[in-house]
């Protein structure tokens, strides 16, 4: 199961990561993450979907999980479903495999709506730099962050899974210039 999940971990951090290259390089980043798998699902998706298009456990779930939510936006793809919606100022995304079982949600967010003990880790080690895009994600029973920050001359990407700190990617952001 440990195998998995980072596996699973590997694969979201990575298609992030090089989605994040694409949006960091326009003037215009906006407020919530936008590196987010819906490119790859647009391009086999119509994107409207009747209900009886998605598995009936990924719905019964989204339903029982979420009551009040009522702004979602049901995506199919090879792997299987996502259900997204904006709640609170959090951009929510669930991923649900063909079975219609739950593997992970991924919540974009800024930096207000980060929990004290993950920001402060964050800006105890990078002083310098600002916050500007958090992804939370969970599933099996785990949650780390992918944290995207600047300073004047650089960004990076950095994880934060248990405490410990990784950076995955550092770049010049053209934007910043």
């Amino acid at each position: 199961m440990k195998n998995i999940f980072f596996a699973f971990l590997f694969t979201i951090s990575v298609s992030i990561i090089m989605c994040g290259f694409a949006n960091a390089q326009t003037p215009s980043n906006s407020n919530l993450l936008s590196y987010s798998n819906d490119k790859s699902i647009s391009a086999e998706d119509s994107g409207f979907h009747y209900f009886n298009e998605i598995h009936s456990r990924a719905v019964r779930e989204f339903m029982r999980d979420y009551e009040g939510v009522y702004n979602v936006k049901w995506y199919k793809y090879k792997k299987g479903y996502v259900a997204a919606f904006d709640r609170d100022s959090i951009t929510t995304k669930l991923h649900y495999n063909k079975r219609g079982d739950f593997e992970v949600q991924l919540r974009y967010f800024n930096e207000n709506k980060l929990p004290s003990e993950i920001r402060d880790l964050v800006k105890s080690r990078y002083i310098d730099y600002d916050i500007f895009q958090v992804c939370e994600v969970s599933g099996f029973g785990k949650t780390f962050y992918q944290i995207k920050i600047r300073n004047e001359n650089y960004c990076k990407v950095i994880n934060v899974i248990n405490g410990e700190i990784k950076v995955m990617v550092k770049y010049t952001d053209t934007a910043l210039r």
